[in-house]
C-alpha cells in the first residue's frame, strides 16, 4: 500500500462501509438463524445416543435393588424416646415384613428415598 493512497481517498464515497455494514448484516441473520438449528440437530444427535444410557442405566440400577445387591433401608422409629435405628435386608418381601411387624396395623407410611 502506497503511502498517498489514503490520502487521495474521496471522503464522500460511502459505499466501502455500506457494503462493509450489509456484509455484517448478512453475516449476523445466517448466525442468528443458523445457530438454534445447530443446537437442535446436535441436540437430537446426542440424545439418541444419550437416552439408550439413561435408561440401561436405570434398568440396572433397578434389577440390582431387586436382586439384592443394593439393600433395602428400613428406618424404625421407637414412638417413646424418638431414636432411629436404620435396618438393612437384601430381600424386599423381609423388609415389607419387618414393616409390617413394627406397624402392628396394617396401615404402613413408606418414604422412598435412595440410601
Amino acid at each position: 500500500m502506497k503511502a498517498n493512497t489514503l490520502r487521495d481517498l474521496d471522503p464522500t464515497d460511502v459505499s466501502e462501509d455500506i457494503a462493509g455494514f450489509l456484509i455484517g448484516l448478512a453475516v449476523w441473520v445466517v448466525i442468528i438463524i443458523t445457530a438454534p438449528i445447530l443446537v437442535l440437530v446436535l441436540a437430537a444427535a446426542l440424545l439418541s445416543i444419550e437416552l439408550p444410557i439413561v435408561i440401561a442405566v436405570a434398568v440396572l440400577l433397578t434389577a440390582a435393588r431387586f436382586c439384592g445387591l443394593i439393600p433395602w433401608s428400613v428406618v424404625v422409629l421407637d414412638p417413646h424416646t424418638g431414636t432411629e435405628t436404620h435396618e438393612r435386608y437384601r430381600n424386599l418381601l423381609r423388609a415389607v415384613a419387618r414393616i409390617r411387624g413394627v406397624n402392628h396395623n396394617r396401615h404402613v407410611d413408606v418414604r422412598w428415598a435412595w440410601a
